[in-house]
């Protein structure tokens, strides 16, 4: 698969971030964690195989082979780690 234009590829990762209170662990909901696989011909400031956080509903969400992916905007990105 390929991502075209101004679009980028991801898959989310099975990291997931807790927070602690007191004796207690919470899982962080506000950003989830992917890897991008496939960016656009437009896209030159993140690349394949980075690691990024991203906003929990952000972009399209789509499954093929039983995997699922998803296709968002380069303003989708909090931050790359």
């Amino acid at each position: 698969m390929k991502a075209v234009d101004t679009r980028i590829l991801v898959q989310e990762k099975g990291d997931v971030v807790k927070e602690k209170f007191g004796n207690f662990e919470m899982p962080v909901t506000d950003y989830m964690t992917v890897e991008i696989l496939s960016v656009g011909e437009k896209i030159e400031s993140v690349h394949p195989g980075e690691t990024a956080l991203i906003y929990p509903g952000a972009g399209k969400e789509f499954l093929k082979d039983g995997k699922k992916y998803r296709v968002i905007s380069i303003n989708e990105i909090i931050v790359i780690l």
